[in-house]
């Protein structure tokens, strides 16, 4: 047995003891089996020096961790005058050979200055780790996508556009599972090598840490960190040189009510939530936030919540654990293959566009949020699946689902996923019936698919929709219609001309809901580059939808887009669909001259706010339209200058700790819309255009 054993360690290839050793450093954290099987790695990879190189800098990290600074050194250098060859890992060896520094500081309670103990805490961002990148590296050249390591080894906007444009011209999107995956281990692995804990006293070390800029990352149970326009947490390490910091952190407000039935009755052991809204892609999103079940009185607390919007439901029959994860069995559908209960919405409604926000104030505990459960009446949604995507089989699979189809009010992503079998009733075409039992009445969108494998790539998946609304009857006869994904092709224009030198960057943004659907967030995460002779571009694998056509980053600031036209008709405004065949080529406008919008960012007692976010954005008739919307951050004086504006009307707005993205949704903007600024820069740049910045929800 003892033998058998042997023999199979011995015929272990390098690159299997080098993804044992990964086990053992991230996943087991045996640091010194690891190293042993790294360096194992490196002796035996003769033929491979890539990975040689590889295993050298992964077992000088592992020694680095266990703060055996020397050992560290020695396989740097190892491969620096060993494996010079090997460029990038080369000059990431030459980086971790320099001097390193230190990080001290204490957590203290943001309001009372009070210390937090055993608090973590981390730095983010810095040079690269070399064995994450390679890992990274490897997962990108698996799908044909070839990418170097950054020139001066550290990972920015500038980089990750150039990792966009690789990933594009392949077909690949940067919103694929497998690739948000992918970058997540990566970072994940890259912000653990500094990491330290704070201790009675809430004073931490973090030693041996790389020359360069970070972000400090917190994380408490019971509390959680300022936002960045409160506190900025860039952090500069000097080699040699230890750099003092202080990390303020905030304790977690409740949320507290009762739960009643039409009739007043206490309902217990009821499941209530609270959803925080966020926004994806500029759509306001629910993501799951606490969760907990009512006592014997009907009452419930929710707490350790963060400041800002909540919506608060009340859902019987999932329990807390499931409602406490958005991709949880709450999603799924019931076992007779029906939609997932209801919930009531505070204050007592099934219609999340009804329902009241809450909003939490720091640490003040909110109370007093009732909500009246409803009996919600459902019915079928029934209908057939026709399929005219190309198969050898004797059946095919379509996956359907359904969600509201206004995209302006909250919605959550864990939509039921149900399935249904398709028969093959003729030359390339496949039929099958639906039922889906349970939906509550409201306008919806129903969307059904099936595996296609597409010359262009694309997600390998291809779409049909309807949009349905269910009153109080049964809907039926509904028919969605599959057809392959299709190409979009057009040309751009640069004041009459081919861009030449001006580099453009063209993506397609889906309309309504289905910018929700990950599918179609990967469309629009793969933009490609026009040609610059004649202005030609192509986005292949496009499903059915509507559709609108967006400029990419890159584009020099005295430029903008000034229409999009499909024949004769601008599509700007209104966007273009996209069927069963391609779509008539569209002509996208640029146009130089862009206007500037310049000024300054005060709060309400005058004082310069540094930090903020100024948005530029159009009428409420245009707002459907993304090319649009303009940003800037205030300097350190509070000034800010927009540029690359199309001549137009706008408004200026700045909120305090606004959600990333949250201005592209007109339920937000119209809130503090009298406090906005209206701007004309149909003739000129507008220069002065102070404004003062809108306190934060929940503040």
């Amino acid at each position: 047995m003892l033998l058998g054993v042997a023999s199979t360690l011995q015929a272990q290839t390098p690159q299997e003891l080098f993804n044992q050793a990964l086990v053992q450093e991230r996943a087991a954290g045996n640091l010194e089996q690891a190293i042993q099987l790294y360096e194992r790695a490196a002796r035996e990879s003769v033929s491979d020096r890539a990975l040689a190189a590889q295993s050298l800098m992964a077992a000088a990290r592992s020694y680095q961790k266990l703060g055996q600074a020397a050992e560290s050194r020695r396989l740097y250098q190892e491969v620096l005058q060993s494996y010079s060859d090997q460029k990038d890992l080369a000059e990431l060896a030459r980086q971790y050979l320099a001097d390193t520094g230190t990080i001290q500081g204490i957590v203290v309670h943001a309001s009372t200055g009070a210390p937090v103990p055993e608090a973590k805490v981390w730095l983010s961002g810095g040079p690269v780790d070399p064995g994450a990148f390679a890992q990274l590296q490897t997962f990108f050249k698996n799908r044909g996508v070839a990418i170097s390591a950054p020139p001066d080894g550290v990972i920015d906007a500038r980089y990750m556009q150039y990792v966009s444009d690789a990933a594009a011209a392949r077909n690949v999107s940067m919103t694929n599972p497998g690739v948000i995956t992918a970058i997540a281990e990566f970072e994940a692995a890259n912000d653990a090598r500094f990491v330290g804990r704070a201790d009675s006293v809430g004073r931490f070390v973090i030693n041996n840490v790389l020359p360069g800029r970070y972000t400090i990352r917190s994380l408490r149970d019971g509390y959680f960190p300022l936002s960045a326009d409160t506190f900025p947490a860039a952090v500069v390490v000097h080699a040699g040189r230890a750099t003092a910091v202080e990390v303020p952190m905030a304790r977690g407000a409740t949320i507290t009510g009762k739960i009643t039935d039409a009739a007043g009755l206490p309902q217990t052991n009821v499941t209530v939530q609270a959803f925080a809204v966020t926004y994806r892609a500029g759509l306001p999103t629910l993501e799951p936030a606490a969760a907990k079940s009512t006592n014997d009185e009907g009452e419930y607390r929710l707490f350790w919540l963060t400041p800002g919007e909540y919506l608060v439901a009340a859902t019987p029959g999932i329990r807390p654990d499931e409602a406490g994860l958005s991709q949880s069995t709450a999603a799924a559908p019931r076992p007779d293959g029906g939609y997932p209960p209801a919930p009531t919405y505070y204050p007592g409604t099934p219609d999340v566009g009804m329902a009241i926000p809450v909003f939490v104030r720091g640490e003040s505990p909110v109370s007093g949020i009732d909500v009246q459960i409803r009996k919600i009446p459902t019915f079928h949604v029934k209908g057939t699946i026709r399929s005219n995507v190309p198969r050898n089989t004797t059946y095919v699979t379509a996956n359907y689902a359904i969600r509201r189809r206004d995209a302006n009010v909250p919605d959550t992503y864990a939509t039921p996923v149900l399935d249904a079998n398709l028969p093959k009733a003729g030359d390339g075409l496949y039929v099958g019936e639906f039922d889906l039992k349970g939906v509550p009445p409201g306008v919806y969108n129903l969307r059904a698919w099936v595996r296609e494998q597409n010359p262009d790539g694309g997600s390998g998946l291809a779409f049909a929709s309807a949009d349905v609304q269910v009153v109080d009857q049964d809907i039926t006869g509904v028919v969605l219609d599959i057809h392959p994904n299709v190409r979009v092709t057009g040309t751009v224009s640069v004041d009459g001309r081919a861009p030449g030198a001006v580099p453009t960057r063209v993506y397609l943004q889906a309309d309504g809901s289905a910018a929700r659907a990950g599918v179609y967030q990967g469309v629009t995460n793969r933009p490609v580059l026009a040609n610059s002779q004649n202005g030609g571009f192509m986005i292949g694998a496009v499903p059915t939808g509507r559709w609108r056509a967006l400029l990419g980053p890159g584009l020099p600031p005295d430029y903008y887009l000034a229409d999009v036209r499909q024949g004769a008709v601008s599509v700007f405004d209104s966007g273009f669909d996209v069927g069963k065949e391609p779509p008539t080529p569209l002509e996208v406008i640029i146009r130089s001259g862009a206007r500037t919008v310049e000024g300054v960012i005060r709060d309400a007692a005058g004082k310069p706010v540094a930090g903020a976010t100024a948005v530029l954005a159009p009428p409420r008739e245009r707002r459907l339209n993304r090319a649009l919307y303009y940003t800037a951050r205030s300097d350190a004086a509070g000034r800010f200058r927009i540029q690359g504006v199309a001549p137009g009307n706008y408004i200026l707005i700045s909120w305090q700790n606004m959600p990333e993205g949250a201005y592209f949704n007109d339920r937000f903007i119209s809130r503090n819309e009298d406090a906005a600024r209206r701007v004309n820069v149909s003739q000129s740049s507008a220069i002065g255009a102070d404004i003062v910045q809108i306190p934060a929800a929940g503040r």
